[in-house]
């Protein structure tokens, strides 16, 4: 079943995401990269257009955060620049719409993803682009960023560097709609040390399109491990 199934949604092109059967339960899928002093934890789940599926509620709190809708367009933490601005790399073209597409269900202190729910979500096309930021926790210790995505069919790579230290990941969960939860770990030894996050669609054997990938960012959360 699982092998027709995958047929299906490789070969059905002109088949709406919401009209495509699929076992959600077998869909959640973990691993990891990296060492103890750098590492990225991934985490899919697959989700229906409905709201049904493995929809989390995510409570963006802690040192800073950004939840992103609409064209470049975010709603961050007051008086905390952590989290420093998006930089497109790569063939990028951004996509408004008339419909928020979310994986998850984000909320914060006064507020909550369902404020938009006439916008459209942060949705792009990648053909060979991404996007990186960096993060300065400005503090010594141990940290962790969680970069939560979206996608339709294609993969990515997420990268960390911090002191000439990198590691990547890759995202390879590709079947139907798949929200990403990719969880850095990450240590300081300084207050100016600097961890910089790229964020790259890479064409898979198994991808829907070879040429190009739909994406959506959906928040950034950074947290101190206690």
């Amino acid at each position: 079943m699982k092998k027709s199934m995958l047929a299906i949604l490789l070969c059905s092109s002109s088949v709406a995401a919401s009209e495509i059967e699929v076992d959600l339960n077998n869909l959640s899928n973990i691993s990891k990269a990296g060492t103890d002093n750098l590492s990225i934890i991934s985490e899919f789940n697959g989700y229906e257009l409905s709201g049904a599926g493995h929809r989390k509620d995510i409570q963006l709190a802690g040192l800073d955060w950004l939840f992103f809708y609409g064209v470049d367009t975010f709603v961050e933490k007051p008086n905390s620049d952590k989290i420093g601005a998006l930089t497109d790399i790569g063939s990028i073209e951004h996509m408004p719409g008339d419909k928020p597409v979310h994986a998850n269900r984000y909320s914060w202190d006064g507020g909550s993803y369902a404020d938009y729910a006439d916008q459209f979500n942060h949705a792009m096309v990648l053909n060979d682009g991404g996007f990186s930021f960096n993060v300065k926790a400005q503090g010594i210790g141990r940290y962790q960023l969680d970069l939560y995505t979206h996608n339709w069919l294609s993969s990515s790579d997420v990268t960390a560097c911090i002191n000439q230290q990198c590691v990547t990941i890759k995202n390879d969960i590709t079947t139907h709609m798949t929200g990403v939860q990719n969880s850095i770990v990450f240590n300081t030894t300084s207050i100016d040390d600097q961890l910089i996050v790229t964020y790259k669609r890479v064409a898979r054997q198994w991808d829907y399109s070879q040429s190009e990938g739909y994406h959506s960012l959906e928040a950034i959360n950074l947290s101190e491990v206690k």
